[in-house]
């Protein structure tokens, strides 16, 4: 009993962190059904999330979802899926050309946004969880498998994105150009010109994965 017990804990501890790698990984695998692609990371990293909480083997995760305490983390999270809808939604009704209406005005990839910041309210909730309910310690990592975790999901889809507009930029070069010029690449941020755009999305990342560590 004891010995499957401590299985059980070493796989609650590791694989979710070697799960984690592969999210970049695959980005460079060519799949068939875009859908499947975009929905990979997240879903990876919610896994591995889910799988080493203390709580997910207790089936307490209702505790996430109404505990008040957690409201901050639940607002973001609801914000970004509302932006991943709205995206969706304009991305589906303009599958034949260049989505540049609502959300894709201000973003060249919203669903990607969304992802991120939902991601990032739900890495907040959890992290005020676990450390509400002591698990930091017994947890050996503390809470540095969030931002991490976060981190990785998050340059995902930022080599998705970029993957995207190698493949958009062949199919509509012209138009799309002229589209990347005026709009913001991930983040509704302008950048400066001197810097690239994925090196300043880049740097946007490396910004919101700090107060991951201080939550």
């Amino acid at each position: 009993m004891e010995s499957l017990e401590r299985v059980k804990d070493w796989l609650s501890k590791h694989i979710g962190s070697a799960m984690a790698p592969l999210l970049l990984l695959f980005q460079s695998i060519p799949v068939v059904g875009f859908m499947g692609l975009m929905l990979f990371p997240i879903a990876t990293y919610l896994f591995s999330l889910f799988w080493k909480m203390p709580s997910a083997r207790k089936f307490e995760i209702f505790t996430l979802f109404l505990s008040e305490r957690l409201m901050l983390g639940r607002i973001i999270a609801l914000s970004g899926f509302i932006v991943f809808l709205a995206g969706l939604v304009s991305l589906i009704r303009g599958r034949e050309k260049i989505v540049k209406t609502k959300f894709y005005s201000l973003v060249r990839h919203p669903q990607y946004l969304g992802f991120i910041i939902m991601s990032w309210g739900i890495s907040i909730m959890c992290i005020q969880h676990v450390r509400v309910a002591g698990w930091s310690a017994r947890w050996g990592w503390g809470y540095i498998p969030f931002p991490i975790g976060w981190l990785l999901m998050a340059l995902a889809y930022v080599l998705l994105a970029r993957w995207e507009e190698w493949y958009l930029t062949k199919k509509h070069s012209r138009e799309y150009q002229k589209y990347r010029q005026k709009v913001p690449f991930v983040f509704p941020i302008p950048h400066p010109a001197k810097i690239p755009q994925p090196l300043f999305t880049l740097a946007i990342v490396l910004i919101l994965a700090l107060p991951l560590m201080l939550f």
